[in-house]
């Protein structure tokens, strides 16, 4: 090839056919150019690479051996050279005869003649594919590293302390820390006064020993709060297995962590529960046969863990035979139907104990189909036994009542009508004996209605409770302490509200009681009882006052308890007993005041202070719905 003049100098000398072998020998792309870009000379790798002859490279301008996209960047850079005597390094791709393209990085240096001036330029084209390859892959894996939903640290065992080189977006924004606060940081850093000294421990013998760890331990975030944080470390070694490098993934499971300890002081409180409230509970699988027992499930049947659960050889083995067909038919409903269940039966459990239980079953279907049936079963023989002793002492009260309120009623009217047969025929001491007689026969029925009152209480059934109109019940009682009352005088004070409220069948006999202590511990020629009624707050209030003796304030509690005796006078305070109790039971209240204190229900004024002396009964009922 002949070498233009202005470029002659650079063939001239021994060394030339020396350094044209070197140059063809060497695996990167030489070439010179004369200053309008003109290829004057080369190594044998251009026509190699380009697929293009000799013939026709030495008539083809630098930049044809680029593609189209980069031409004008490239010969804007060989105008840097020929004109400012710039070094470049740039890329492209360079296009071979047959179109392919293939990325190469381009080198120019300025020629300059014996006068100095820049003759032209040579240069080097490197192939860059391989490189441009890894630096795709490099791209990518970086992208994916920050994309990653999980913290990913590298660190660099060959510095010291192991410092961080490198994080990701999601390890900043989980820690709080930007990145260039933690480069060069041992990651210890996260580490904190509640951070277990255990996983720390495992952390660094797996460094230590060059191997892979997972552990989950509390960190801190920039801010000072507290995370589970899960790490798991693994070595990143060269080809010849020397570590270069660890990489750490670290993942935020403080939801799960919490969970987990959620879950753990349920499970505890359930077990708990279980153990306090003597109940297991079950679950069948109908497709599998599988039957799964909590541990009380297996202490009521007294049987150990090694029991195998199968409920028709259950149902034989432990239930008794009278309830047999009960657990059949209610197992097979809920199987068949999906009908809950809730039953009470009797088991024997396996050191012969026996026992009743409740056990209950919920079964859960799917496309009409039962998927499974879970349930529970209670020990609940002690309350079955208070069951059965209830019902025998309601046996003994009601044949107790009976005889009270029959036999011997009907031998107090026996009495009673003899004593009024022999009054015509006493003298004046003798009627004044009479009169004690009837009297205390008259108590003595008293005596015997308290002690039916006491009896329907005792066998009273909370579930019974409805509504009654205030009014009605009132004025019953009022017109029959009235006809029963001597020397008394009872009147209403104001209208009573068009109320109803709750209570039951002994709802009068909360009233007639009262009536009748306000009569009969009545220490006045005579007894003058005033009732009022108003509304207020849903609940219905109903004084009872008198004008009799009145009741201490050390008393005002004390009258209402069982036995207690009236208000120091002949009786017993069974009646007051029983208002008490039934009040409660209907959730009202009931209290003894000051009659000197108190208003009438509806009046505007308070008592005459003549009329000052005696008790007022307060009495409130909520209001039925």
């Amino acid at each position: 090839m002949t070498i233009g003049e202005d470029l002659s100098c650079f063939a001239e000398g021994e060394g030339t056919a020396l350094t044209a072998g070197l140059l063809d020998a060497v695996q990167d792309i030489f070439y010179v150019c004369d200053r309008d870009g003109t290829v004057v000379d080369y190594n044998e790798r251009v026509p190699e690479v380009s697929g293009y002859a000799a013939e026709e490279i030495e008539s083809m301008k630098m930049w044809e051996f680029v593609r189209e996209a980069d031409r004008a960047r490239i010969t804007e850079r060989v105008t840097d050279i020929v004109e400012d005597g710039e070094r470049i390094r740039t890329e492209g791709h360079l296009l071979t005869a047959d179109g392919d393209s293939i990325p190469y990085e381009f080198s120019g240096s300025p020629l300059r003649g014996r006068g100095g001036d820049i003759v032209g330029f040579a240069g080097t084209a490197r192939d860059i594919a391989e490189r441009k390859q890894r630096r795709r892959e490099l791209e990518r894996k970086t992208q994916a590293i920050d994309a990653a939903p999980v913290g990913i640290t590298i660190t660099d065992p060959t510095q010291k302390d192991n410092p961080l080189i490198d994080v990701n977006s999601s390890y900043t924004q989980m820690t709080g820390y930007d990145e260039s606060a933690v480069v060069g940081r041992n990651c210890r850093f996260l580490q904190g006064e509640d951070t277990d000294a255990e996983p720390v421990r495992k952390i660094r013998a797996a460094i230590s020993e060059a191997e892979p760890v997972t552990v989950e331990l509390r960190n801190y975030r920039k801010d000072g709060e507290q995370f589970w944080n899960r790490v798991s470390i693994a070595p990143v070694t060269d080809e010849d297995g020397t570590v270069t490098n660890f990489v750490g993934f670290q993942q935020d499971v403080t939801v799960r962590k919490e969970r987990e300890t959620e879950l753990e002081r349920q499970n505890d409180l359930f077990e708990k529960a279980q153990d306090i409230a003597d109940v297991g509970a079950w679950e069948y699988d109908p497709h599998s046969g599988e039957t799964y027992f909590t541990d009380q499930v297996y202490d009521i049947y007294g049987v150990g863990p090694d029991h195998d659960p199968e409920p028709e050889s259950d149902i034989q083995r432990f239930y008794h035979p009278a309830d047999h067909d009960t657990v059949r038919d209610a197992v097979s409903g809920a199987l068949e139907y999906g009908e809950p269940y809730d039953i009470e039966v009797r088991i024997t459990a396996a050191d012969g104990t026996e026992k009743w239980v409740r056990t209950r079953a919920d079964p859960q279907f799917e496309d009409g189909t039962c998927q499974r049936v879970r349930g529970t079963i209670q020990d609940v023989t002690d309350r079955k036994e208070r069951e059965q002793e209830l019902t025998r002492q309601r046996d003994t009260l009601e044949l107790l009542d009976r005889l009270v309120r029959h036999d011997l009623r009907n031998n107090l009217q026996v009495v009673s009508g003899h004593a009024e047969a022999l009054a015509d025929h006493v003298d004046e001491g003798g009627r004044e004996s009479v009169e004690k007689i009837l009297h205390n026969v008259e108590t003595a029925v008293g005596l015997t209605r308290s002690a039916r009152d006491l009896a329907e209480v005792m066998l009273h059934d909370s579930d019974a409770e409805g509504a009654f109109w205030l009014r009605p019940v009132l004025d019953a009682q009022m017109e029959e302490a009235r006809a029963t009352s001597r020397n008394a005088s009872i009147t209403l004070a104001g209208p009573v509200p068009d109320v109803r409220v709750t209570g039951d069948d002994l709802l009068p006999s909360v009233f007639r009681n009262l009536l009748k202590n306000a009569v009969q511990h009545n220490d006045k020629e005579v007894a003058e009882v005033v009732v009022s009624a108003t509304e207020r707050d849903e609940m219905a209030r109903i004084q009872i006052a008198d004008n009799g003796p009145g009741v201490s304030d050390d008393r005002k509690t004390e009258i209402f308890g069982k036995g207690e005796m009236g208000l120091a006078s002949d009786g017993t305070g069974i009646g007051l007993y029983l208002v008490e109790t039934l009040v409660d039971s209907y959730g009202g209240t009931i209290r003894i005041e000051d009659r000197a204190d108190w208003t009438p229900s509806g009046s505007q004024s308070q008592v005459d202070e003549n009329d000052a002396e005696g008790a007022v009964f307060v009495v409130d009922l909520p209001l039925a719905a």
